[in-house]
């Protein structure tokens, strides 16, 4: 099987399929992580 492609084109396809996001755009994607969950809905201490 010859190679057709070398390495650089193979990143560069693949990079330009990737989607970069910051925190807060992650955050309103997928929500809270269960740790930041856990802390709002935990009750106070007596």
């Amino acid at each position: 099987m010859p190679i057709t492609k070398g390495y650089r084109q193979l990143v560069d396809e693949a990079m330009a399929e990737v989607t970069t996001y910051s925190v807060e755009g992650s955050v309103r994607r997928i929500g809270p992580s269960p740790e930041q969950n856990k802390a709002r809905h935990r009750k106070p201490a007596p």
